[in-house]
């Protein structure tokens, strides 16, 4: 598999409340060919499961 062509990095912390958009935003970029590496500080609300959630659905995403 060749490398993307870009790296796209998002940290996160407690961020439930922008995760939605914020994902929806990168998904509906016009260059398709990107990883993200989506890295959580420890949330202690709803992201870490949701992230799990939206990464198991894209071979794109990647979650640290």
């Amino acid at each position: 598999m060749a490398e993307p062509a870009i790296t796209i990095t998002l940290a996160t912390w407690n961020g439930m409340r922008w995760l939605p958009a914020c994902l929806e935003s990168v998904a509906a970029q016009t260059l398709d060919d990107f990883e993200l590496l989506l890295l959580d500080d420890a949330s202690t609300d709803d992201t870490p499961g949701y992230l799990a959630q939206v990464a198991a659905g894209d071979d794109r995403i990647r979650l640290r």
